[in-house]
């Protein structure tokens, strides 16, 4: 019994750690120092719910840029929207 209890145990702390995580593309629309504004693409509005977003980040980015966005789900409901960003890269 004491091992069952382990293993069922084991199992719901591994699925709980797993965390999802979500991308959309967008294209970078202003910069600002240590952030930017990035609109989201209209297919992926309903990942985000928000059209535009304030991302911070150290990359280097340019007005018009495409980028590829990771988060955790998460949308702050300011406007613009912010996220927990855990990675922006540039659209090839």
């Amino acid at each position: 019994m004491k091992v069952i209890s382990i293993i069922l145990l084991c199992l719901v702390l591994i699925s709980c750690s797993r965390e999802e995580t979500y991308f959309f593309k967008a294209t970078v629309d202003d910069v600002y120092e240590g952030s930017y504004l990035v609109i989201v693409d209209e297919d992926d509005r309903d990942i985000t719910s928000m059209d535009l977003l304030s991302i911070s980040t150290d990359k280097d980015f340019n007005i018009g840029d495409r980028v590829i966005i990771e988060f955790d789900g998460v949308v702050m409901e300011s406007y613009p929207g912010q996220i927990n960003l855990i990675s922006i890269e540039l659209e090839e």
